[in-house]
């Protein structure tokens, strides 16, 4: 049976989001990519704790980046972390953009 956490919103005016804590951990992340300014290179940052270091979700090699203009949904292979970080390539300073989130496993 899978377990599906609420949807969270969360803001970013500049390139990154503030830390989004899912509640717990979980295996995948559901994320809703709203229209955005510029297109932009598109990925996640995971942390192991609140207030902790944040790396990118995966290696050079499987790093999950690409190109957006946004109403976009995707989902992540999230790996059981709870904190993560939206990050954009492309400053989206000419107004503040909703992302919606929400963790998963099965």
């Amino acid at each position: 049976m899978s377990v599906f956490g609420k949807w969270i919103q969360t803001s970013a005016t500049g390139t990154t989001t503030a830390a989004i804590d899912l509640g717990r951990s979980y295996d995948f992340l559901n994320i809703f990519i709203p229209d955005v300014t510029h297109t932009a290179n598109f990925s996640l940052k995971v942390a192991d704790a609140s207030g902790g270091s944040y790396y990118n979700l995966g290696d050079s090699s499987s790093l999950k980046t690409f190109a957006v203009t946004g109403n976009y949904f995707t989902t992540f292979d999230l790996g059981g972390y709870q904190f993560i970080k939206v990050i954009l390539s492309s400053n989206e300073a000419s107004g503040t953009k909703t992302f919606e989130t929400r963790g998963w496993s099965r």
